[in-house]
């Protein structure tokens, strides 16, 4: 993070998984969660499937979150490079 400072974090659901059951995850998560506030990065929390790990990311400020239990993911959506026109470059 020193080297590339980014401007977001994307959090494995590994981690998220349970949290809120987890207290070694709930450590782990709160050392991350308190750099990346220090040093101005957002957290996306991936993989959230149960209201509990909402409520955990929430009441640590975690505001940008995905998972099965918001959408599952819409493959109906992804077009093929057929049917994308690209400009002349």
């Amino acid at each position: 993070m020193a080297e590339i400072q980014p401007q977001f974090i994307k959090l494995d659901m590994k981690l998220i998984r349970d949290i809120h059951k987890e207290r070694v995850k709930q450590s782990i998560l709160r050392g991350i969660l308190a750099t990346a506030q220090d040093l101005g990065i957002k957290i996306i929390a991936e993989g959230i499937e149960q209201a509990e790990e909402v409520a955990w990311f929430r009441d640590h400020g975690v505001k940008l979150m995905q998972g099965y239990l918001f959408a599952r993911p819409a493959f109906e959506h992804v077009f093929h490079d057929s049917e994308i026109s690209y400009p002349d470059l």
